[in-house]
């Protein structure tokens, strides 16, 4: 019998499987084994229970003994159920029990496993409920045994393939780049693992088992892989890289294949897939308005060095990629230096580096000062000689971009020091400062509006007094991971006056420097915070990236308590020449004419919106847009005005650029009430001269503030 406390574990795996009940209360077939791990896996999630102990409680509900161990079909059963049958339904044959085959399934309540079962063994044969990772191992054992394994049949057509390619081991090859390729996978791992080898492909960030392949299966296809890629296939013993390239869909695809020995004298290869097609735009990577401004400021620097820092994979060179495309055009001289080149860019001249044949980035640099660059980027700042180069060149006209492993933006300045940069030097390089981590992003065809009441939604409300606005859910489309794509978080240093002298006195004090901001400083948390409130992703989800200092972040930000963390462990050149643009939205009248023309009449470009929906779209078509001003009418009530802010909010937290709330004479009242509701705008008086407005929009565009200049500040 279970305890109380499983009991409501049981309750709670119930309502998870209630989602996926029809009617009748049948469970609605689910069309793979990989559908079935999934739904393990989001309810393991929810209910915090580990395989084992979520078995034991599926098996109470469907009334059947669970199994709890490692299975082996006998070879003589092997064939008693066909592999396609096997697959479609995620069951293995565990064995004979008087005489009946005892089959294991992870989704017992499949009305279809039963009429299949049924139909093969005349309803002779009984159910064991097992997690579906065991059942997986159960199968590849059944049909991948190592004396059969090559005779598999692959379905991948290649019909420029030779026959020797299409033998066994490259079409196995070719069909597992093939699935990577096809579900946007950034890498592909084949790692020993259990007496065979694990092959799991990496999605929006997050490692997933494709398949488990036996040791010499796994062995040939390394080798193979190995030998396309310009390594030597029969060198186990000693690390390789190599690189090919492959076509799926008219795209092409670089590989970067790395391998490593590991104990019992095997490999662990790891391929990177980089697509050669990709385009790069900084509006495409996801970041707010208000940093693509600064990264265009950045950019169209004619001097100076500007760093990009975070930890491998979290897209630096994708971001460096965008910039320089907003600068590549027949004017500019552009080059690179690189270990290794991983994205081909018509117009720049690109250099890789050999270590083996002297070719460092040192000596790499020297060189290419001498070709007369206007921009260099450099692929990472390692050594002491390399951060020198760096900044000489910035002093002798070069503007220069470079990445660094820290894990934050101010964390450069000290690291830079620590490298033996002088303090003068740096202080007059040193352009601008960014690090940034990529977040899932939430599946647009799941994902639930309904309040959440999960621990890290709870935390985040109370923290920020604004509530998560979605929740992960789940579907096919996402593979009910509840997440499909990522955006870029980030937070940005443009080095001004106050924290280069703090720079020439030696300071490496970054709590200094993030004073000497004057309050504009906006950490990855925050910017995090926004995607949150305008339903981009979730608090769990920057939680798991960021880790506790999200929550520290967020708490000092808003001045609140820190929530209990143990409860939640768990130039550019080529740039169009728009104008500085204001955006207005909401009441349409006179008063809101006049402001207009008066915006325009200081040379402002006006655009207009008349939904939170419409202003969306419109702040995602102009990049000039540098501020929000949202005119209420005094015929709304209290609450109309709270929702309709609210509305707003959700619509444009993402932008981070600062907005202005008019108010009719009437309500000014509601300053106080909207900002006890989340609000951080600045407000004024619809009353307010349009040339009191107009200087107001000013000095927000002119001192580059964000959507915080409201939090302290009571309008006249």
């Amino acid at each position: 019998m279970f305890s109380e406390g499983q009991l409501d574990a049981s309750k709670i795996l119930f309502d998870s499987y209630q989602s996926r009940f029809d009617p009748n209360k049948n469970l609605l077939p689910l069309e793979s084994g990989h559908d079935v791990i999934q739904v393990w896996n989001k309810i393991e999630y929810e209910t915090n229970l580990g395989p084992e102990e979520l078995c034991q409680q599926i098996a109470e509900l469907a009334g059947l003994p669970c199994h709890i161990g490692d299975i082996e079909t006998p070879a003589e059963l092997s064939k008693k159920i066909p592999a396609k049958t096997q697959s479609r339904f995620h069951i293995a044959l565990v064995g004979m029990n008087k005489g009946q085959p005892v089959i294991a399934t992870a989704n017992p309540l499949d009305p279809q496993l039963e009429e299949a079962l049924a139909f093969m063994f005349d309803s002779h044969y009984q159910l064991v409920v097992a997690p579906p990772q065991a059942i997986s191992r159960g199968i590849e054992t059944a049909t991948q045994a190592p004396s059969k394994a090559t005779t598999k049949n692959f379905s991948l057509a290649d019909s420029g393939a030779t026959a020797v390619e299409n033998n066994p081991t490259p079409r196995l090859a070719r069909q597992l780049m093939l699935k990577a390729v096809t579900q946007n996978a950034s890498d592909m791992h084949i790692q020993p693992f259990l007496n065979g080898s694990v092959v799991r492909i990496r999605i929006d960030g997050i490692l997933k088992r494709l398949t488990l392949l036996p040791d010499n299966v796994a062995a040939a296809v390394i080798r193979h892989l190995k030998a396309k890629s310009g390594m030597e296939p029969t060198a186990n013993m000693l690390p390789q890289d190599g690189r090919m390239m492959v076509e799926s869909n008219g795209r092409e695809y670089d590989l970067r294949i790395s391998t490593l020995p590991v104990a019992g004298h095997k490999e662990k290869m790891v391929v990177r897939f980089l697509n050669r097609q990709s385009v790069y735009k900084l509006t495409d990577i996801g970041f707010s308005l208000d940093e693509i401004h600064t990264l265009h400021r950045f950019a169209s620097r004619p001097s100076g060095v500007v760093l990009v820092c975070g930890p491998t994979g979290s897209g630096k060179t994708t971001t460096l990629y965008s910039m320089l495309s907003t600068l590549n055009n027949e004017a500019t001289s552009i080059m690179t230096v690189e270990d290794p080149v991983e994205y081909q860019m018509q117009g720049l001249s690109q250099t890789e580096i050999n270590s083996k044949a002297g070719m460092t980035f040192a000596r790499a640099l020297r060189a290419i000062l001498r070709q007369d660059p206007d921009v260099l980027l450099i692929g990472e700042i390692r050594d002491e000689e390399t951060a020198q180069i760096a900044m000489q060149s910035a002093l002798t006209g070069h503007l220069v971009f470079s990445t660094l492993h820290t894990n934050d933006s101010l964390s450069a300045i000290p690291r830079l020091l620590d490298l033996g940069i002088n303090p003068v030097i740096l202080a007059e390089s040193l352009a601008g400062i960014m690090s940034q981590r990529l977040l899932r992003k939430l599946c647009a065809h799941c994902k639930s509006s309904s309040k959440s009441t999960s621990p890290a939604a709870n935390a985040f409300k109370a923290t920020t007094h604004v509530d998560q606005a979605f929740e992960a859910v789940g579907c096919k489309e996402c593979e009910f991971s509840g997440y499909h794509g990522r955006t870029v978080i980030a937070e940005l240093v443009e080095i001004n006056q106050t924290q280069r002298e703090l720079l020439l006195g030696g300071e490496n004090d970054i709590t200094k420097f993030k004073a000497a901001m004057r309050g504009t400083f906006n950490s990855m948390s925050m910017a995090a915070s926004r995607l949150i409130i305008s339903g981009v992703t979730t608090s769990s989800e920057a939680s798991r990236v960021i880790g506790h200092q999200f929550w520290l972040a967020l708490a000092d930000e808003y001045g609140t308590e820190v929530p209990d963390l143990s409860a939640l462990s768990d130039s550019p050149q080529s740039k169009s020449k728009e104008k500085n643009a204001v955006l207005i939205a909401g009441a349409q009248d006179e008063n809101s004419q006049a402001l207009e023309i008066a915006i325009k009449n200081s040379w402002l470009e006006v655009l207009t919106a008349k939904s939170p929906e419409a202003s969306e779209n419109t702040l995602r078509e102009h990049e000039n847009i540098d501020l929000f001003v949202l005119d209420l009418s005094d015929h709304l009530t209290d609450n109309e005005a709270i929702e309709l802010v609210a509305d707003y909010r959700r619509h444009l937290a993402w932008t981070r650029i600062p907005a202005l709330i008019r108010i009719p004479a009437t309500k000014l009242s509601w300053e106080q009430l909207l900002k006890e509701h989340g609000a951080t705008s600045r407000f004024i008086s619809r009353d307010a001269e349009p040339n009191e407005v107009v200087a107001l929009i000013q000095t927000a565009i002119s001192e580059k503030l964000d959507f915080k200049w409201g939090i302290d500040s009571i309008a006249n």
